[in-house]
């Protein structure tokens, strides 16, 4: 009974650490320097500026919270060279194993 529950409590904490991260790019001119984290604006609709579209970004992990799932979007557009993120969806999927998932539209302003 014990090594059950053992397995059980093991299992669920290695899934609880399951990330997902998927990156899809809309140009082939990204930006030639990163972003600061601290500096990418997010918008659940779109931009205040005009921007081009860099990539299709979405996170998702089992059971962390939606503070964890932006900020590891915005270190996704910050690798990118984005100014901000746009169309920020938030999804929640209830079940043994909860999921978290965030998805946006890394931009970049001007041209």
């Amino acid at each position: 009974m014990r090594a059950i529950l053992f397995f059980t409590i093991a299992f669920a904490g290695f899934l609880g650490g399951c990330t997902s991260s998927t990156k899809v790019l809309l140009t082939e001119q990204l930006p030639t320097r990163r972003t600061k984290v601290r500096d990418i604006m997010v918008y659940l609709g779109g931009p205040p500026l005009k921007a081009r579209p860099l990539a299709l970004l979405a996170v998702a992990r089992h059971g962390e919270n939606s503070v964890w799932a932006v900020e590891a979007l915005k270190a996704e557009a910050s690798e990118l060279g984005a100014d901000a993120i746009t169309n920020l969806t938030i999804s929640y999927s209830k079940g043994v194993f909860p999921e978290l998932r965030v998805e946006g539209v890394a931009v970049k302003y001007g041209k």
